[in-house]
């Protein structure tokens, strides 16, 4: 979620603050005559806490009428203008004094129409900022270039936005910022608007009229307090905007990238018909029902790459690229024949790209979320935790699983730490089925794999979130040349991105009696029988994610991880 409390204080990127101008408008054929109307000249000082002072004031409104003799065919542009200005005063004891306002253009009155066509304006408002330069950019309006006029039989060129039919506010400044120091500042915006003689039949325009004026103010009555995200897809975006005001809201406007804003009386928008993984820049303003404009909330949001199982495998083009080997008995690597055979894709050798940040969304993922992919199997992804800690695996020294008796990992693994995991977290781990009957004695990956997990196990099942990795889990992490060996052997270790350095407990347990339990060994990474209480060794959790999960971004690294949709 991202949010945006900007009801005084909201800086955007976006030029939004709307000039106060009064423009009246009044148009025939070919002429338009400009006359000076409506209040002038108004001062309002705003008074600060202390002695600073921000003044404003605003010129004449602006009047133009067309009638038959004052718009004629080759007779020239009419225009009207106006200023807005802020005067800030800092006092001797701060010296320096900051403040921020907001101006508006409010037409009250337009008329006019298109008699071109939608792509050639007839009426066009030109803002200098107080620096001297020409505002190009405001939220809502199209900027006009090198639009060619006629005035005296000679063509003219005139830039500015394309108001012909606009009405309502437009906000040309949002919390624009103004700075004295020991003395008096004075900042003014001129605004024009200027009525276009095409030198073409604009008779349909005869007897219309446009009437604006400035409106200057040091808050703004309107502003958006949080905008969130949600529901996204591969292809879709859900927006939501809040938004506070002095009056009634009554439109939002939603766009994505350049594309044209939507209106909806809902403050919630889905775009649909987007592009996986990628990033679109989404855009929101709000207006209430005086016709005050909030400043645009724009913010950069990406498409999921979607289904996390999905997308691992897919990763997978041969064995050994990116680190994936596929099980499914007809490896083209030198042992294929020691392969699982279960159709599962596991990561193996010395340090594939396999990390995932979960139980944290922060920016930068910390060292305590993050976790290494051991694989995919029928549709789920294995996750093991990077880093671990030390606890015994069972104090009374029994190794036996059965509908009542539990090891103490059971409860380490499925209450203690299960219990860190927000409920949203909690609910991406799966249900899964661990064989936990155990075997007897240190094959080849291969042949632990079938008596521990496959056709050969014994058939006792413990079902629950939270395990440990299997012992050929360990086995097939190494490089697929130490398949042929036993795990029992001591450069094990090697080429192995499962192997800690340190002595870990394996899930499994020893068949030949109720006390052993197989561990990794500090030893150059060889897997050997223990009793279950010897020590508080290396303990890993490790569980499945459920088959809906959804990758939103990453690349595997440490330093950019996968990221899951929660």
């Amino acid at each position: 979620m991202e949010k945006s409390n900007q009801k005084k204080a909201l800086v955007l990127s976006i030029i939004g603050i709307v000039t106060l101008i009064a423009v009246v408008v009044g148009v025939t054929f070919g002429y338009v005559a400009a006359q000076g109307g409506g209040t002038g000249n108004i001062n309002v000082n705003a008074n600060t806490a202390t002695t600073d002072n921000l003044s404003f004031s605003v010129g004449e409104a602006i009047s133009i009428i067309a009638d038959q003799s004052n718009f004629a065919q080759g007779l020239g542009n009419q225009a009207g203008s106006t200023t807005a200005s802020a005067m800030l005063t800092a006092n001797n004891a701060t010296n320096t004094a900051t403040r921020n306002y907001y101006l508006y253009l409010n037409i009250t009155s337009n008329d006019f129409i298109y008699t071109v066509d939608e792509n050639t304006p007839e009426l066009i408002l030109t803002i200098t900022d107080p620096e001297g330069n020409p505002v190009t950019s405001i939220s809502g309006l199209s900027y006009k270039e090198n639009v060619t006029t006629v005035t005296g039989g000679e063509s003219q060129i005139i830039n500015g936005f394309d108001i012909t039919t606009q009405t309502g506010l437009i906000t040309i400044a949002d919390n624009y910022e103004i700075t004295a120091t020991n003395t008096s500042t004075t900042q003014e915006w001129n605004v024009t608007v200027t009525l276009v003689n095409l030198d073409s039949d604009q008779e349909e325009n005869t007897g219309k009229t446009f009437e604006a004026s400035l409106i200057i103010r040091e808050d703004s009555p309107i502003g958006i307090t949080e905008v969130s995200t949600s529901n996204i897809t591969t292809d879709s975006i859900t927006l939501t905007v809040n938004a506070e005001s002095e009056n009634t809201i009554t439109n939002y406007y939603f766009a994505k990238n350049e594309e044209e804003y939507v209106s909806s009386a809902s403050n919630t928008y889905t775009f649909t018909g987007l592009d996986a993984a990628t990033e679109y820049t989404l855009k929101a303003y709000a207006v209430d029902s005086e016709g005050y404009q909030s400043a645009v909330y724009s913010m950069n949001v990406s498409t999921n790459l979607g289904n996390f199982a999905t997308y691992i495998t897919n990763l997978y083009t041969e064995d050994g690229v990116n680190g994936l080997y596929l099980h499914d008995g007809t490896g083209s690597y030198t042992n294929a024949n020691q392969e699982a055979g279960d159709n599962s894709y596991r990561y193996s050798g010395a340090n594939p790209n396999n990390y995932v940040c979960f139980g944290s969304d922060a920016a930068s993922c910390p060292t305590d979320n993050l976790y290494r992919i051991i694989g995919v199997f029928d549709g789920q992804v294995k996750l093991i935790k990077h880093d671990y800690e030390s606890y015994f695996w069972n104090l009374s020294n029994v190794n036996i699983w059965d509908a009542s008796t539990k090891p103490d990992i059971y409860t380490i693994l499925n209450t203690t730490y299960y219990n860190t995991l927000e409920s949203e977290w909690q609910n991406l781990i799966a249900e899964t089925t661990w064989q936990v009957g155990g075997f007897n004695g240190i094959n080849t990956t291969k042949a632990i794999y079938d008596v521990e997990v496959g056709t050969g196990q014994s058939g006792y099942e413990e079902t629950m979130k939270i395990g440990l990795m299997y012992v050929s889990d360990y086995g097939y992490g190494a490089s697929p040349e130490k398949w042929t060996t036993a795990l029992s052997e001591e450069n094990y270790g090697t080429d192995n991105w499962l192997y800690l350095g340190v002595d870990e407990w394996l899930i499994s347990r020893s068949s030949d009696g109720i006390r052993g339990v197989f561990m990794v060994s500090t030893y150059r990474g060889g897997v050997v029988a223990v009793g279950s209480e010897n020590s508080t060794l290396a303990v890993r959790p490790s569980f499945s994610l459920t088959s809906t999960a959804t990758i939103s971004s990453g690349n595997g690294t440490q330093q950019n991880p996968f990221r899951i949709v929660v």
